[in-house]
């Protein structure tokens, strides 16, 4: 889960991120790097385009308000 933690905190600043810069920075090999893109994908928590990811807006939402939420 601390991977998963970590680039939902990455992508929870509304920019667009590239794999090279995500697995970088999360410490992925390439199978790694494709299972977490794909789950980011197929669960809509990301929009994609030209290998990079974005969080989508309404997911940004919900994860901010888990962490104002202080419990």
């Amino acid at each position: 889960m601390r991977i998963l933690d970590r680039a939902l905190e990455i992508l929870s600043d509304g920019q667009w991120h590239s794999q090279v810069e995500l697995s970088r920075r999360l410490g992925l090999n390439k199978t790694k790097q494709l299972l977490l893109f794909n789950f980011l994908i197929n669960y809509n928590f990301c929009d994609a385009k030209l290998n990079s990811l974005k969080a989508r807006e309404d997911f940004i939402t919900f994860f901010k308000s888990l962490e104002g939420n202080g419990e």
